[in-house]
Order: C-alpha cells, then structure tokens, then sequence
C-alpha cells in the first residue's frame, strides 16, 4: 500500500511541477519547482512518509515533512507556513487525510504553486473538513473518534489498527504511541 502511496505522490508532485514548470515565448521564464513539503494526516507524524521521502529525493527533489503539532488547524498550518518560508524557491504542498485541510489554508502563500491532495480533505474555502465530508456520510475511522469537552479528539487503538493503519503492517514504526494515553489506551490529539 505505501508504495501505490509513494506512486501517486510521485505523479502527482511531478505532474504538478512539470505543469508549473513549462512556458512558452509569451510567458517570462518560469523557476523550476524542486521543493515539496509533505503534510501528514491526523493520528501520524512525519515519519509517516518515511518511504516517500527518499522517492523524491533520488529524483532530484528538495523534500521536508511537517512535524505538525495536532493542536489546531491554525497550529498546523503556522508550523507548515513556518517550512514554507524556509524553502528556497516555489513549493508544492502535499496533503494525507487531516494534511488536506491544513495545505488548503496554507497554500495561499505566494511560494506555493501547486497542491496535491492524497487521499485527503479538500475542503472548499471557509468551509471545515468536516463539512468537507457531510455528503459522504462519516468513515469508519470518523466514527471511533471521540471528542471531549476540551476538544481533545480521541482514537482507540482498535481504530488505528483497523480503520486508520488497515492497509500498514503495524510494527512499521507508524502507530499511535505518539499520542498514546496509558491511562486509557486512547490515542489522541487536540481538535
């Protein structure tokens, strides 16, 4: 599964840059896109794109993954923003899951020229992830969230095994323990 993942990362980022990339005699010269920052979902980290990284570089690509902090979209789109001004020259943003919502508001900066959405919210303008997902209905993975009085949103360890990390071996190194509470054996992030 991660490397159908890596693939269509890969197409997509490429297609994107190369897209970006060309121009023709009316149009000034236009930078090449070597920068993308990949943005994890929600319940990872990002190690969770331990197996793309190295696609992209060994392509010729500058490629860095947020660490964001699951606090707050407005968190994790300040830490994403905060990479994006370190890149030198135009970005491309791409987004896992809870990654989508947090490249859709931090991709008006004018250094990114181009979002990729892998398997992840596209919510429109002023318009929040869940409202993203209404027509659908709720996943099975929305469904084992739970969501306290502090919104701090919780996932069972059963939820990450079969609704989150279905498809992932689950000694990959990819897990829950990052959020883990061992009082509860929640794992758990702040929405």
């Amino acid at each position: 599964m991660m490397t159908k993942l890596a693939k269509t990362v890969l197409a997509g980022s490429i297609g994107a840059a190369t897209a970006l990339a060309g121009s023709g005699r009316a149009q000034p010269p236009v930078q090449p896109v070597k920068n993308i920052i990949l943005v994890h979902g929600a319940f990872a980290d990002g190690t969770s794109w331990g197996k793309v990284i190295p696609i992209l570089e060994d392509r010729g690509f500058h490629v860095v993954a947020v660490q964001n902090p699951l606090t707050s979209l407005s968190d994790d789109v300040e830490a994403t923003s905060r990479l994006i001004a370190l890149q030198d020259g135009p970005v491309i943003l791409v987004g896992h899951s809870w990654g989508g919502a947090v490249i859709t508001e931090a991709g008006d900066d004018p250094k990114v020229v181009g979002l990729v959405y892998v398997a992840a919210w596209m919510p429109d303008i002023g318009h929040s992830a869940n409202q993203a997902s209404e027509p659908f209905g709720p996943t099975p993975v929305l469904k084992e969230i739970k969501v306290d009085a502090k919104h701090f949103a919780s996932l069972s360890e059963d939820g990450v095994i079969n609704d989150l990390q279905m498809d992932f071996p689950w000694r990959s190194g990819v897990s829950c323990s990052r959020f883990k509470d061992r009082r509860t054996g929640l794992c758990s992030m702040k929405s």
